[in-house]
């Protein structure tokens, strides 16, 4: 059986969240590593109008089951900007990603509210 973590992901300011979870199947040491750091705060940058990213995490890990096939509302570690990644559209990202998570309730707040500087915070649900 898979270890499932979940979390909810916060813009403040807004009443509604957003929920995901990471799961350790795919790429378990970067799910772990991740989930350890959580909170996360910071400004989110954005990739053609597709990606949330959040670069310097510091968890600086390598890669772990690489991959560039991307499915809407996947979660991924992005080992070359030590970012965490949240896919808003089905793309082909810019470098190589572990996925690691999918957000599993209203993707849609995060499409709407995806601005370059708007704040976002990742936790532990």
């Amino acid at each position: 059986m898979s270890v499932v973590y979940k979390i909810i992901i916060k813009i403040p300011g807004e009443s509604e969240t957003v929920k995901g979870i990471f799961q350790r199947v795919k790429n378990p040491l970067t799910a772990e590593a991740i989930w350890d750091i959580l909170p996360i705060q910071d400004r989110m940058s954005i990739y053609k109008e597709k990606e949330i990213y959040i670069q310097g995490i510091g968890i600086k890990r390598g890669r772990e089951k690489p991959t560039m096939d991307i499915e809407e509302g996947e979660i991924a570690y992005w080992p070359l900007g030590d970012g965490i990644c949240i896919f808003l559209e089905k793309i082909e990202p810019y470098s190589e990603v572990n996925v690691i998570g999918k957000i599993t309730e209203n993707l849609d707040l995060l499409k709407s509210k995806a601005k370059a500087g708007t704040t976002i915070i990742i936790d532990r649900e």
